[in-house]
């Protein structure tokens, strides 16, 4: 834990005594010395204050006064201690961190009380952080960013420039979490903080409100100019296409420093496995009068929001201008903000509403054509779409196979190792077959210990190689029940190409026959005669 470190001297020269700089730079910190009260460049320094070397404690009064990073004190005796504990008492208030040390004490305690104040100074400022800053952008919170608005609002005298409120909503948040994930979603909320960091400028209050609502406070030389970087903002940020990560987070740091060249449009290649979408957000202004105040900035901000939200998004719109625009056709404000907010959430419902409806119907769909147990397709998704398959491969004159799979002995696996064993045995099969075709090929179960396999242009004989493989895979499979005995299993099978067949039915009667052939001999591939 290294760091800058001011050595406070009263002449600025180091002295060879017992408490020496150079047990610091041991330690890895950079010294300098200076005398009492010179500004310091470094804000995140430590000072060490020989005030043993100083007469009274003016030369520590004017060290402190300079700067309020913590502070290690360096005393002759305890009388020159009860000074500096009652001037440090006095000074309560400063809020820095503070230590003593004598001058008698060993050396190796110089760098132990540097490190315990850079330790408490780092852990005081991990504990400021969650109370004034947002935890996701690091962007001021809702509540530390009022109480600075009201200060820099009061301090505002007539004539010295204008003052506005932008309050921005990122449109359509929700349906990229729903659609991404929340991590993408908070991926775009931590880029839009860097968009604003890097626009607006460093005296301007930003902060986080929450979800995607973010506002700032910004001071420019006359209203038009404070009008003019909001919507340029708003304009720009609009023409971004974001790349929103699919395949998991990627190293933070890293993304941060790639999604600032698509906001200063020098747009690096998107990696294949991220989706890229526009981004668009909504802004209300609202600029400062003598007769409002902060609160009230915020409510027309909000109802300028509402309605550029209301009017399509993706746009600014001006407090002042909405009402002269309202008052012209001779409408109310709050009437016309009434209709707006009505507007976006009888969207954002519509839109909650047909998201559900959608994963509603997915999951039924899911429940209705899936075998919960093994997660294959199940007897009704198997009779529907072999039809299917045999009037396609008809019409188009192509092959069509079928692989008719029976588990060997599973009722004896039932009865002597229990049912949770057979459930794991029907799982693990299943299993194999998923592994073992193509992605045009699907299965099914058929019922109890019977699958079937579905493989489209696929002639006879590389249908038989297909299930002599899932043949050897099941053989090799091995299965521990609950009590640890080792389950063994193998499957008999029946393998049969499209014939003459017209129906599916015809086409399961002949490969059923073949498989009930095929369960006499066990674990074996049987084809029929004529076709093998």
């Amino acid at each position: 834990m290294q760091a800058k470190v001011y050595w406070v001297t009263p002449d600025g020269v180091e002295h060879p005594d017992a408490i020496r700089a150079d047990l610091l730079r041991l330690a890895g910190h950079e010294v300098k010395c200076i005398t009492p009260g010179l500004q310091t460049q470094h804000p995140d320094a430590v000072y060490v204050i020989r005030a043993d070397l100083m007469d009274g404690i003016e030369g520590l009064k004017r060290t402190l006064h300079a700067g309020s990073r913590p502070a290690l004190i360096v005393m002759r005796d305890a009388a020159h201690a009860a000074l500096v504990q009652r001037f440090l008492d006095e000074r309560g208030d400063s809020g820095s961190l503070h230590d003593v040390m004598a001058a008698s004490a060993a050396p190796v305690e110089l760098a132990w009380r540097v490190k315990r104040l850079l330790r408490l100074e780092r852990r005081e400022s991990e504990q400021l952080a969650q109370v004034y800053y947002d935890r996701l952008t690091a962007l001021l919170n809702r509540r530390t960013w009022q109480e600075r608005a009201e200060k820099l609002a009061r301090n505002q005298v007539d004539g010295e420039g204008a003052i506005g409120v932008l309050l921005l909503d990122v449109d359509h948040l929700k349906q990229v979490n729903d659609s991404y994930g929340h991590e993408a979603g908070d991926e775009i909320l931590v880029f839009l903080a860097d968009c604003l960091r890097e626009w607006f400028a460093p005296d301007d209050l930003i902060a986080r409100f929450g979800g995607g609502e973010f506002v700032v406070m910004l001071k420019r030389q006359d209203e038009k100019a404070v009008t003019r970087d909001a919507r340029r903002f708003i304009e720009h940020f609009c023409t971004i296409r974001f790349p929103i990560l699919t395949g998991g987070p990627q190293d933070a740091h890293a993304s941060r420093l790639r999604h600032r060249e698509f906001w200063r449009a020098a747009v690096p290649t998107a990696p294949a496995q991220r989706d890229v979408t526009p981004l668009s957000i909504s802004g209300g202004l609202a600029l400062a009068h003598a007769s409002l105040g902060l609160e009230d900035l915020l409510e027309a901000a909000d109802q300028a929001l509402y309605r550029a939200k209301g009017d399509g998004r993706g746009r600014l719109v001006v407090a002042d201008e909405l009402a002269e625009s309202l008052a012209r056709e001779g409408k109310d404000l709050r009437i016309d903000h009434f209709e707006n907010v009505t507007r976006v959430v009888t969207e954002r419902v519509t839109s909650l509403i047909t998201l559900m409806g959608r994963r509603l119907m997915s999951e039924a769909t899911r429940d209705a054509y899936h075998d919960a147990l093994t997660g294959l397709h199940n007897r009704r998704y198997l009779d529907e779409h072999v039809e299917r398959e045999l009037e396609a491969a008809r019409r188009n004159h192509r092959a069509l196979s079928l692989v008719f799979l029976d588990l060997d002995h599973f009722h004896d696996i039932n009865m002597t190792y229990g049912w949770p064993t057979g459930d794991a045995v029907l799982r693990a099969f299943a299993g194999i077959l998923e592994r073992s075709v193509r992605t045009i090929d699907w299965s099914a179960r058929y019922g109890g210990e019977e699958f079937c396999l579905v493989l489209p242009d696929t002639e006879l004989q590389e249908a038989v190689e297909v299930a002599e493989r899932i043949r050897q895979h099941t053989e090799q499979l091995e299965i521990v029940a609950s009590d640890g005995r080792l389950v063994r299993v193998t499957t008999s099978i029946g393998v049969v190409q499209r014939g003459s067949e017209t129906t599916a039915l015809q086409l399961f009667d002949r490969v059923s026959a073949l498989a009930r052939a095929a369960k006499q001999r066990r674990n074996c591939v049987v084809a029929a005669p004529d076709e093998a």
